[in-house]
Parts: C-alpha cells; structure tokens; sequence
C-alpha cells in the first residue's frame, strides 16, 4: 500500500502532481502488465518513474537489510537485465550499465 499512501502524503503536501504520480507508480512494471497498485495495471508508469524504479531496486539490493548484506552491484545488474523489458525499462538498464562501466573505467 505504500504507493498509495505516499501519492496521497505527497498530495496534501502540495507537491507537484509530477512528483506524486512517480512515488504512485513506482513499483509498476515498465511493460504495464504487473506491479502495483494493481488499480493501474495495464498503464505504463511515466519515464521518470521508470527511472526510480530502477533506482530504488539498485539501492536495496546493493544496501545492507536487517535481513540480509547488501548484494554486489554485478548481481544487481544481472537481475534489471534478466527483467529488463517487462518488469524495467530496457533503455534505462542499458544506460545504468554504461554508467557503471564508466564509473568503473574511471576509478581504475
């Protein structure tokens, strides 16, 4: 329920609709076909949700839980591109790839 209740604490915040629609759409698959709220299954979410979702999946997966250590951002990697298309943004993996390459090449 969290999307739902975060759009709605961001509405009577008087953020911009832009910023809430993300926090509401932002544990939809990018092809529409799952995710939640499953009231809007069937709508791609906009691109730049698509961009925090890919972002908030980087973050806790590499970031230590209380019920597990943080994963390695190759193993990260691997899952957005094993649901890139469905479930991500292809375009959006593939850039964050080319950035941790770079990133990569760079602190070589």
């Amino acid at each position: 329920m969290h999307p739902q209740l975060g759009y709605e604490c961001a509405q009577r915040l008087g953020m911009e609709e832009t910023v809430s629609r993300i926090i509401l759409e932002h544990h939809l698959w990018a092809d529409g076909q799952g995710g939640y709220p499953q009231e809007l299954q069937g709508r791609k979410p906009s691109l730049l949700a698509q961009i925090v979702t890919v972002a908030d999946v980087v973050d806790a997966m590499t970031s230590h839980r209380s019920y597990r250590r943080a994963l390695s951002m190759s193993v990260c990697l691997a899952y957005l591109e094993k649901h890139a298309g469905t479930q991500f943004n292809q375009d959006i993996v593939d850039i964050l790839k080319s950035a941790v390459r770079l990133d990569a090449a760079v602190s070589r």
